[in-house]
């Protein structure tokens, strides 16, 4: 049975949120903001001194000050943010031998040259706020060290800014026009693409330029903010040995029938599709075929492109000449190629690439198309899951400014090198995911296996990598990133596994996927693949089959899905025993295409798909606004007979962010999130009635309530580390008979930049979320369903359009 619609079972209720919290200082005295001030004054002088000399027909007006904190204490960065004296450039964490170093970029106008002087002499004078504080405390008592900025500050990513020889990269301006930015950059005789990428307050140009012509541009520039690689995209998979029978491909092709698939649409981006093939002509056509730049052709001259295609429509085709579970094709697939036919070190702007594949596919088939995969991603580079331009520009694409929301699956990239493959899974966790894996609206794919059975040509059995249900030794993770990242990858496909071969290891054709191949017309119709690649088209073929068969869910309610079903295999939890460490490995673990797709009598879901207001205006400043808090139909009477026995209750919050991507990454900065808006979600307590869990919520508490504490222990994830990105997910397991009280759900909003950002009027948007909520029990006897449909309406039986 399909799964119950409780999109209708909310209330609004009015909420307050809390806004900055108190500043952390050390014990400073004037001694302290004397040596400040000197700091300063020097910083002014060099960078007055810098600009005389620079060879530019204009130089910018104003100056750049780096300003630090001391170790594991605050930087009053809402005292030094303040459009009047100019703008902040940056704010970024370090973590030195003393602990944790806070430091901010500044751009200050040239007629604010004596604003610290001034905040100190008020400071100095004696004079006290009505808290009793000396004026401008928080500002000059946090501040540790004030040291002069150069172009190589700007720098972002991994190795190092161009020097002698010129390079591409991108660079990143405050502003809202490209014109003017480009005229500079004509000014200045500094090579660049007239393309431009546009994010709330930000403008991302790509130039080819050195060290000298960037330097010139940081002299004339007042708006310059970052500097950053251009990536370059990973190698493909070389062809391996291939199935030659042409009777097995026609066998393949008489088990299928072709005559009841959707008019819908997967797209697939990335090296291009052959055409002809016969497994795939009854779903593509030659005018399904598109291409970013018309020379490159539409044929996939580097077969990557043609495997990924063979997943997406089939699954891995080893199950079907196997017997294994098959799926009729559901839908159709196009194809945008955005790759050119050769150049792995090419310095493209991928960013627009991707823009424009979307706008090819949707000029086309518009609504038609129900997802996109994306198996492209940088050699190295982004690790830390910092927002790249490339990774905002898939954010973008998944909640675009005209309020379209798209479905976009990414891989989380590969392990490549020999010398890694020796040293799984350590390897594992100490390769990031690459570029653009870090989108937060985008289903990251990782990869794990299930194939563990590989013979040599004697017969031997072969000593593989890992085991059975363990993470796939060609797998990135999120291990080394900062713990207020996205949980990267969400989930985890079939990627295949290697085999041990000493010395090292080696990839053997048992132990991969096996799709369709360029090479049919000379009796080769099937090739192999691995890896992330063939994870993430794994990932959309169920993509395919949850969106056509429930054409009114949402993508953020697909991508819920995913998240929602996915467990831990037994090898995971034994190989990663620490839970944290494991999710940052493996996700969430593996998702369940049948619970993705239908309800069981011992296992019911619920899915609400909802819009809210976050934020609203006032007149001296910006509150919160509304909650929703959701009453789900219990079968409470069922769980009381259960008793004590468990049940497991898994409760999923999906939603996507319009990005804001600034180089500020302080989590406690929250005028410079890069979400617009955040939600979260909280379960009613045993017994707590709607009122305590209201006020509980809003920490609105009458004199006579009974106030209840959060019951935080019960959560396997956790109330804070389930919070990461824009898909959070936890559970419980607890008694049926305490469970059977616990059925309201708060929805309620956190900080984003549309609280903080005024000037971007985007305060009183509204933002769209699917809660999915799961019962279910090991016991077979159970039946969850007759009591929940006995309350329910029978449309909201199935999800319906809300």
């Amino acid at each position: 049975m399909k799964h119950y619609d409780v999109s209708y079972a909310w209330k609004e209720e009015d909420y307050k949120g809390s806004g900055f919290g108190s500043t952390n200082l050390p014990i400073r005295n004037a001694d302290h903001v004397d040596k400040i001030l000197e700091l300063y004054q020097a910083v002014i002088v060099y960078d007055e001194n810098a600009l005389k000399d620079a060879d530019v027909v204009q130089t910018r007006e104003g100056y750049y000050i780096k300003l630090q904190n001391a170790a594991n204490y605050d930087l009053a960065l809402k005292s030094i943010d303040s459009t009047q004296i100019g703008h902040i450039v940056s704010v970024n964490e370090t973590m030195t031998d003393t602990g944790l170093v806070t430091s901010v970029i500044l751009f200050l106008k040239k007629d604010k040259k004596e604003w610290l002087n001034k905040k100190a002499e008020s400071y100095k004078s004696g004079k006290r706020t009505k808290k009793g504080e000396r004026i401008n405390k928080p500002l000059l008592e946090s501040i540790d060290n004030v040291t002069a900025v150069t172009i190589d500050d700007l720098w972002c990513g991994e190795g190092q800014i161009p020097r002698e020889k010129k390079e591409w990269v991108e660079l990143w301006f405050l502003a809202n026009d490209a014109a003017p930015l480009l005229e500079l950059l004509s000014q200045l005789n500094i090579e660049h693409k007239r393309q431009s990428l546009m994010f709330p307050e930000r403008i991302v140009v790509m130039v080819f330029a050195n060290h000298k012509e960037l330097e010139s541009l940081f002299y004339a520039s007042d708006s310059l903010v970052r500097v950053s690689q251009v990536p370059t995209l990973a190698g493909f998979i070389a062809d391996e040995q291939s199935l030659e029978q042409r009777d097995w491909m026609k066998m393949i092709m008489d088990s299928f029938r072709f005559d009841q698939i959707a008019n819908k649409y997967f797209c697939i981006l990335d090296s291009g599709v052959v055409a002809g093939h016969p497994m795939l002509l009854p779903v593509l056509s030659d005018n399904d075929r598109y291409v970013v730049k018309s020379e490159w052709g539409k044929n996939d001259v580097r077969h990557h492109g043609t495997r990924m295609a063979g997943i997406v429509v089939y699954g891995d085709l080893t199950d079907v000449l196997g017997n294994g579970p098959v799926i009729e094709p559901h839908n159709r697939i196009c194809s945008v190629k955005v790759l050119p036919n050769e150049g792995g070190a090419l310095k493209e702007f991928w960013a627009d690439y991707t823009k424009q594949a979307i706008a090819l596919a949707e000029i086309f088939h518009g609504n038609e198309v129900i997802g996109y995969c994306m198996a492209l991603a940088e050699t190295k580079g982004y690790t830390v899951g910092v927002p790249s331009s490339w990774s905002g520009a898939i954010d973008q694409i998944c909640n675009d400014a005209e309020g379209v929301r798209r479905l976009f699956i990414q891989c989380a990239g590969n392990i490549d090198e020999e010398m890694d493959f020796n040293h799984y899974p350590d390897s594992n966790k100490s390769i990031g995911v690459v570029n653009p894996g870090q989108a937060w609206n985008a289903l990251t794919i990782g990869a794990y296996t299930e194939k563990c059975l590989a013979f040599d040509e004697q017969g031997n059995q072969l000593d593989v990598v890992a085991q059975k249900g363990g993470l796939s030794p060609y797998s990135s993770t999120s291990f080394t990133w900062g713990q207020q990242t996205p949980i990267k990858p969400e989930v985890v496909m079939e990627g295949g596994n290697r085999y041990k071969k000493v010395p090292d290891t080696s990839s053997h054709r048992d132990l991969e996927l096996l799709t369709t191949g360029n090479l049919y017309n000379v009796g080769r119709p099937f090739e192999l693949i691995n890896a992330t690649s063939a994870a993430t088209a794994m990932a959309a073929h169920y993509a395919s089959i949850v969106s056509v068969e429930n054409p009114n869910y949402w993508p953020e309610t697909v991508r819920g899905l995913f998240v929602h079903t996915a467990e831990w295999t037994t090898q995971m939890i034994q190989d990663f025993p620490d839970k944290d460490e494991r999710l940052r490995v493996c996700g969430y673990g593996v998702p369940d295409l049948k619970k993705m797709l239908e309800s069981r009598k011992n296992g019911v879901t619920f899915i609400a798909q909802q819009t809210m207001q976050p934020y609203k205006k006032g007149a001296k400043s910006n509150s919160f606004n509304k909650m929703h808090i959701f009453t789900l139909p219990w079968p409470k009477q069922t769980l009381l007979e259960l008793g004590e026995r468990n049940v497991k209750l898994t409760i999923t919050l999906s939603y996507f962010i319009e990005p804001g991507p600034t180089d500020n990454y302080v989590s406690s900065f929250k005028k410079y999130n890069y979400a617009s808006a955040g939600l979260r979600f909280e379960l009613s307590n045993v017994n707590e009635t709607a009122k305590q869990f209201k006020n509980r919520i809003v920490h609105n508490y009458d004199e006579d309530d009974v106030r209840i504490v959060n019951d935080t222990q019960r959560w396997n994830i956790g109330i804070r580390k389930r919070t990461k990105g824009s898909v959070h997910k936890d559970w419980i397991e607890m008694s049926a008979a305490d469970l059977a009280t616990c059925n309201m759900i708060a929805v309620f909003p956190v900080s984003g930049w549309w609280y903080y950002r005024r000037t971007l009027d985007k305060i009183e948007s509204e933002m769209r979320y699917s809660l999915i909520v799961s019962l279910e029990t090991d016991e077979e006897h159970v039946d969850f369903t007759t009591e929940i449909s006995n309350q329910i309406p029978i449309e909201n039986q199935t999800i319906i359009e809300v």
